[in-house]
């Protein structure tokens, strides 16, 4: 088993310059198999999960099995136990949304052991739809002020804590160097930590840990709500001063 990143090894080059040139959008997967004809099975099954979701059988001679069913496009060994599987699928699947394409890189396959979503690469008419990332793995480093290695997180919690208690927590995640703090997802509105308060207790921790340390970590507020209320709680904690 070579050493050298996937994403930096000359079959990952190979993989994506095959093709560059397609009007369909592709996914690479690794998958565990003893052999290739296994390897091609799973493949397949790949192609036919993320895609219409029914037996092949059913619309197997038919348009929807001719286009929109996943097409394997190559298939490779990758170690002893392990090959690259490349499928393409048909852009107009996703209907130009953010959800669907990622329910059908990674939807219902996600769920099987073995399998794992390495890399995608849309052709050049869906960047219109998907122009990438606000930040990038550059920015949010910028925005961390981690340079290299790996970004940590944490949550805080638990459920019960007052706003104080929990920007406490803030704090001493802050000062002990934590780039990204989160509330956990199960604080929303409570009446012990009602949203507000708890957001500005802790920009209130950050700001104060940044005035002793110097350096800036972030916190990410949970916006959860009924309806179209996460929108108000999203606004409102950027008001306060949340990330």
């Amino acid at each position: 088993m070579s050493d050298t990143p996937f994403f930096e090894s000359e079959l990952f080059a190979e993989l994506k310059e095959d093709l560059t040139q397609s009007s369909r959008f592709t996914a690479t997967y690794r998958i565990a198999a003893p052999d290739y004809e296994e390897a091609r099975k799973l493949a397949f099954g790949i192609c036919v999960e993320q895609t219409v979701e029914c037996p092949y059988e059913l619309v197997k001679g038919t348009p929807i099995g001719d286009t929109i069913v996943g097409q394997i496009e190559d298939l490779k060994k990758a170690e002893p136990g392990a090959y690259y599987a490349t499928i393409s699928y048909d852009p107009t699947a996703v209907g130009n949304e953010m959800a669907e394409l990622l329910n059908m890189l990674f939807g219902n396959t996600s769920l099987q052991p073995g399998i794992k979503l390495m890399s995608f690469d849309l052709p050049e008419a869906m960047y219109d739809n998907y122009p990438g990332p606000r930040f990038g793995r550059t920015g949010l480093r910028d925005l961390c002020g981690v340079p290299r290695g790996p970004i940590l997180m944490s949550a805080i919690k638990p459920l019960g804590r007052s706003p104080k208690e929990l920007g406490q927590m803030v704090y001493d995640l802050a000062m002990g160097g934590c780039p990204i703090i989160k509330d956990d997802h199960s604080l929303m509105n409570q009446d012990y930590a009602p949203f507000e308060e708890r957001v500005l207790q802790c920009v209130m921790a950050l700001a104060d840990a940044k005035e002793k340390t110097g350096k800036k970590s972030m916190y990410i507020a949970n916006c959860t709500a009924d309806g179209l209320q996460f929108l108000d709680r999203a606004y409102k904690a950027k008001e306060i001063g949340a990330d």
